[in-house]
């Protein structure tokens, strides 16, 4: 009986790129709110004005309010079409809502009032590589590292569009700078154990997700990870440990009860396994692999009790 090594899609799939100027996501939290310090452009008309009404864009695009948001940026370039912040704010307002060519356009339009911006090829390249033009993103990352080789968001958005690009050496190695320069970078810590999982180097993914754990003792997904990096390891009471916290944190997550099942069905304890299914199977009654599971547990139960029985 296999371990179900990836139950949640969430799992495999590599978090969107990291904003570094304005709103973002809850996984994206540890991310500075500042204006990078490449921008230099101002406004040069009702400098009070036109900042209050960024600072207002910038709010509610963390608010999750992008399509407000995206009138404040164009209020602004309305009264000032060089303001450099307004247009990377636009981008990334337009790329929230998924418009990626009209964020490609106001990345694009960014880079030129100011080619040293840093924020604005990273939202550049954020929006190629969820626009679906990956090796464009890729390049973008690289001009914005050419600029600033110490910048760990432009090293983790290029580990982002690497991962994608299965080129998963690559993109372990744009996330060990990532955190070498930015250590409480969570989202990098799960993207490099991720890949190092799907490369089943399961000690380097054990000590990735160890560090997410650290950073993010709430986070269920941390703990799932983790759980699956000692199955992989054959620590199955370690992650039973690791999938008993999941439940804790999330105990509708049906396939941490499936994972911590596998584990008790490996250590011998049928009977705590098949508990473990019947849960999975409550919060979702049509998960297949916890049927067959169970269904095999209680026929090799069974059978163990006919010999049982004959021997007697």
């Amino acid at each position: 009986m296999q371990l179900k090594k990836f139950g949640l899609s969430a799992c495999l799939s590599l978090l969107a790129g990291a904003l570094p100027l304005l709103g973002m996501s809850a996984a994206q939290a540890t991310l500075p709110l500042t204006i990078a310090s490449t921008i230099s452009l101002q406004p040069s008309a009702q400098p009070d004005q036109l900042e209050q009404w960024f600072e207002e864009g910038k709010q509610l695009l963390d608010a999750d309010k992008p399509a407000e948001a995206l009138l404040m940026f164009e209020k602004v370039l309305k009264a000032d079409a060089s303001y450099l912040n307004a247009w990377i704010g636009k981008g990334y307002a337009l790329h929230t809502l998924q418009r990626y060519p009209a964020a490609i356009a106001a990345f694009q339009q960014a880079t030129k009032l100011n080619p040293s911006a840093v924020a604005a090829w990273i939202g550049l390249g954020i929006a190629l590589d969820d626009g679906g033009q990956r090796e464009a993103g890729l390049a973008a990352f690289d001009r914005a590292l050419k600029i600033d080789p110490q910048d760990a968001y432009a090293w983790y958005n290029k580990g982002v569009v690497l991962g994608r690009l299965k080129r998963l050496e690559e993109a372990i190695a744009a996330y060990d700078q990532a955190v070498r320069l930015e250590p409480a970078l969570v989202s990098a810590w799960k993207n490099r154990g991720i890949d190092l999982m799907i490369l089943e180097r399961f000690e380097e993914a054990l000590q990735s997700f160890a560090q997410y754990v650290q950073l993010r003792p709430d986070q269920a997904d941390g703990w799932y990870l983790q759980g699956n990096a000692l199955f992989g390891l054959e620590q199955y009471e370690k992650a039973i440990a690791s999938y008993d916290q999941v439940i804790k944190i999330a105990p509708q997550s049906e396939w941490a009860w499936y994972n911590k099942a596998m584990a008790l069905t490996n250590l011998k304890r049928y009977k705590a396994a098949i508990a473990s299914l019947e849960e999975s199977l409550k919060i979702n009654p049509n998960n297949q692999d916890a049927k067959q599971a169970r269904q095999e547990l209680l026929q090799l139960i069974a059978t163990r009790s006919e010999v049982t029985a004959l021997r007697l």
